[in-house]
Formats: C-alpha cells, sequence, structure tokens
C-alpha cells in the first residue's frame, strides 16, 4: 500500500515537472523604426494614419495571443475545480464506510484538504486569461479612439495573465502546499500514531498541490515579453 501510493504521488507530480516549459515560436524580431519628423498639414494626417496603424497591429497581435491562452486557461481551472471536488466527495463516502479509526481520519483528512483545494481554485476560476480575448473583442472598435482604449484594455489583461502566471513559482504558494499536507498528516499521526499513513498522506497531498501548481497556465510572461519586443513599450 505504501509503495503504491508513493508511486501514485510521484506520478502525480512527474507530469508537472515535465510541462514546465511550453514550446512557443521565437520572439518577432522588431522592425527598424522610422525617423520621427514634425507633423504638419497633411503629414499630421499621415501621422494620424500611422498611429491607428500601429494600435492595429498591436490589437491584432493581443487578441490573437490572449485567445491562444484560453484553452489551456479554461482546462486547468475547471479541471483542478472537477477533481478536487470528487475528491472530496469520494473521500468523504470513504470516511462513512470504513470501519477502522484511523482509515476513517484518513478520509476525512483527505476530504478536508480537497474541499481546500477547490475552494482555492473557484477563487480563481474568473481569472482573466480563462476568457481569452472575449472582453477585448466585446468592446466598440469603430473609430481610432475607440481601438486605442481597446488596446490599453487588452494590455492591461495580458499583464494581469503574466502577473497570475507568475504564481507558479512564487514561493508562498509551494510552502502553503507543503504545509497544509504536514498539517494533515500530523493530525493523522498523532491521533492515531500511524506515522506511515501520515507520511504517505502526507507525500500524495503534496504531489498533488504541486501538479496543480506547476500546470496552471504559463504562456502569458512569454507573450508579453513577445509584445514588447515587436512594439516597445505600452501604447499611451
Amino acid at each position: 500500500m505504501r509503495v503504491t501510493s508513493l508511486l501514485l504521488a510521484l506520478v502525480l507530480f512527474a507530469p508537472a515537472a515535465l510541462l514546465g516549459a511550453e514550446p512557443l515560436p521565437p520572439p518577432p524580431v522588431p522592425a527598424d523604426a522610422a525617423p520621427s519628423r514634425p507633423a504638419h498639414g497633411d503629414d499630421a494626417d499621415d501621422a494620424d494614419d500611422a498611429d491607428d496603424a500601429d494600435v492595429t497591429a498591436r490589437l491584432d497581435f493581443l487578441v490573437r495571443r490572449l485567445d491562444a491562452g484560453r484553452v489551456h486557461a479554461d482546462h486547468w481551472a475547471r479541471g483542478w475545480i472537477a477533481f478536487y471536488a470528487v475528491s472530496a466527495v469520494t473521500s468523504a463516502g470513504w470516511a462513512v464506510d470504513r470501519a477502522r479509526p484511523v482509515e476513517r481520519t484518513d478520509a476525512l483528512v483527505g476530504a478536508a484538504k480537497s474541499a481546500l483545494g477547490a475552494a482555492t481554485h473557484l477563487t480563481m476560476i474568473s481569472f482573466s486569461a480563462d476568457r481569452g480575448a472575449d472582453d477585448v473583442l466585446s468592446l466598440p472598435r469603430d473609430t481610432p479612439e475607440q481601438r486605442r482604449a481597446a488596446l490599453r484594455f487588452a494590455e492591461a489583461a495580458l499583464r494581469a495573465n503574466a502577473r497570475d502566471a507568475g504564481q507558479r513559482t512564487f514561493w508562498l504558494r509551494h510552502a502553503s502546499t507543503v504545509l497544509v499536507n504536514l498539517a494533515g498528516g500530523l493530525i493523522l499521526g498523532l491521533a492515531h500514531h500511524d506515522w506511515a499513513r501520515a507520511g504517505t498522506s502526507a507525500a500524495i497531498g503534496i504531489g498533488v498541490g504541486e501538479a496543480a501548481i506547476w500546470t496552471q497556465p504559463w504562456r502569458a510572461p512569454r507573450d508579453r515579453a513577445d509584445y514588447e519586443a515587436l512594439f516597445g513599450a505600452a501604447s499611451r
């Protein structure tokens, strides 16, 4: 039983570690910027047209990149919620069905940890990456002013996605995963003095928690770097 459980923890954790780098196309090379010149008369119209063309190009790029991350983000959020919810219900059922006190406690601890995992992911279900470019495309883009407003919104969405992706390496998320599962193992060990079962429970919980963290959508920081390499700083 212990060997099987530890193998399960390894199976759960190893794919997450292997998923740490998503293949993406190399960053685009920015075109040489045209020298600036004063805008007078017809030149002012030309400058306005050039500005709007730049806004349109930026917006098209962002819409494509925001939509490219939609499927992964949606599957990650809803998939882990479903996993934790099923695990919580199943573990609670086992707690009722088990005759040995140590098994009931083990199942109850598992149900509590799974419920916590589901609640944590529920708070992230509305994070912007799983909406793709829908919010941007819902904005009016008929005039240059409207397109500039949509661009500012799209840039903010990309920055938010990049911040969310940065949570994968945020030490506090990993530390909390370890501490919660060690606490569950400690409860089991102190209550029934079955430290082997307690260690197995903690190891599986840590493996699952780390898998959830490392499979979180990760492409937004690269998308942001590509955007800045192609277009320079954010629009004003």
